[in-house]
């Protein structure tokens, strides 16, 4: 394993329960695999902070949101967590995350490094400013324990999602995402039990299951890709976590697109939920 900065290891086994043991879970959909959950007093923001309005295959936080969330006002006021998968400019801002994140000195964001390095090419001395950061570095398949303020996180890298091109000068097909470090989320508080994949592909990581990396738990939320829905990973939900949702996301911004990919999704995944517009909530 690399050197983890700032991470407070947790040796002992830790015990995720579902959904069902706590409080109502609220997930409010921000866009494309940004989401707001909240169980109890516990807030926390992933994949959600980003402003690039030239995205259009995706939804983007609408302007009222992403001043609400830079702002640190209501609904987004008092996050105990932020958290990002990835650098991808779909999931994460830099500008946006440090506006949120000074005026939420509470706050702590979890990242890999090329997430944290983003964040001090801009604001080289984070603790000066009164922004908590713990960096996750981490090998593939790797994985490290945390926790903040009694949430419970298990940060796991997996592959991002494949993206071939052609190489120019060599003809050869290249993966674009190769050295790109996504972390998924396994999240345990107030009774929920969630993981976010960011752009993993749990059956292009089959490796983590094949290899026993992953302790069979029951997952009240899966946080999935909404072209993930290979048997593959079907037979890995079932198999490994018995999740009583799945919510697919990166979705195209299109409604009718929406609502084909829902119906196709539902046909082999009755648990499965989509959210069609940003700012939409639903309780768990």
């Amino acid at each position: 394993m690399k050197n983890l900065t700032s991470i407070t290891l947790l040796f002992a086994a830790l015990s995720f329960g579902s959904a069902a043991a706590g409080p109502p879970a609220n997930v409010t959909y921000i866009a494309n695999e940004g989401f707001l959950i909240e169980m109890g007093s516990r807030k926390i923001l992933i994949d959600a902070i980003f402003d690039d309005r030239s995205i259009a295959y995706a939804h983007v936080p609408d302007e009222k949101a992403l001043s609400l969330m830079q702002a640190s006002k209501a609904p987004f006021d008092e996050i105990d967590l932020v958290l990002v998968t990835h650098s991808h400019r779909d999931h994460f801002s830099v500008a946006p995350v440090l506006e949120h994140l000074k005026g939420n000195p509470s706050g702590v964001l979890i990242g890999p490094p090329q997430v944290v390095e983003a964040l001090r090419a801009v604001e080289p001395e984070l603790d000066d400013v009164g922004i908590t950061v713990r960096e996750v570095d981490l090998d593939l398949f790797e994985s490290a324990e945390l926790e903040v303020d009694g949430i419970h996180v298990r940060a796991i890298r997996l592959r991002h999602s494949a993206y071939m091109e052609t190489d120019e000068q060599t003809g050869e097909q290249v993966n674009r995402h190769a050295r790109v470090e996504n972390l998924v989320y396994l999240v345990e508080f107030e009774g929920l039990t969630m993981l976010h994949v960011g752009d993993a592909i749990l059956s292009q990581n089959l490796e983590l299951f094949e290899q026993d990396r992953f302790q069979k738990k029951k997952i009240g939320i899966v946080f999935l890709e909404f072209f993930d829905w290979s048997d593959e990973t079907k037979s890995v939900l079932d198999q490994w976590m018995t999740p009583d949702h799945v919510v697919f996301m990166h979705l195209p911004p299109d409604p009718e697109k929406i609502r084909q990919i829902e119906a196709h999704l539902l046909e082999k995944f009755p648990n499965a939920v989509v959210f069609a517009e940003p700012m939409e909530k639903k309780v768990f």
